[in-house]
């Protein structure tokens, strides 16, 4: 198998990426910011993804461009095991965008792969259903 992160995977497409940030929803988990939307899907849908780096904080494109790289591998590694079971139970389509706001401290690859799996298993619980979410509040009566 190919140690790269598929097509299938990655969000592409000026309307699916506008309608992302127009419509979507945000979560922050330090040193991200995830913005994500969920549609309907006519089948069985994969997860959308993107990853930015902002110009602003890292000037060269070479530190975008590492920061990039190490992000989409520390989500090809992790996204089957917390994120996929979640969407695949709502069945509707997810486009995700993921906004790196570390500012100018480097993270190492493995302190970036922690940080990126706790910020999928929070978007987990925000999409499971109110029924599953362990620590949601009974609805009055």
């Amino acid at each position: 198998m190919s140690e790269r992160l598929p097509k299938e995977f990655r969000l592409s497409g000026l309307t699916k990426t506008d309608r992302l940030f127009r419509l979507g929803q945000s979560l922050k988990a330090w040193p991200f910011k995830l913005v994500y939307l969920l549609e309907p899907a006519a089948g069985p849908a994969l997860p959308q993804v993107l990853f930015s780096v902002p110009k602003r904080q890292h000037k060269r494109a070479t530190e975008r461009n590492l920061i990039r790289r190490r992000c989409r591998e520390a989500y090809r590694k992790q996204v089957r095991l917390h994120l996929l079971p979640a969407v695949q139970t709502r069945g509707q389509a997810l486009l995700l965008a993921f906004i790196y706001t570390g500012g100018k401290t480097s993270v190492s690859a493995a302190d970036l792969e922690k940080k990126l799996s706790g910020a999928l298993k929070r978007l987990a619980l925000e999409l499971a259903p109110p029924s599953q979410n362990t620590g949601a509040e009974p609805a009055p009566n």
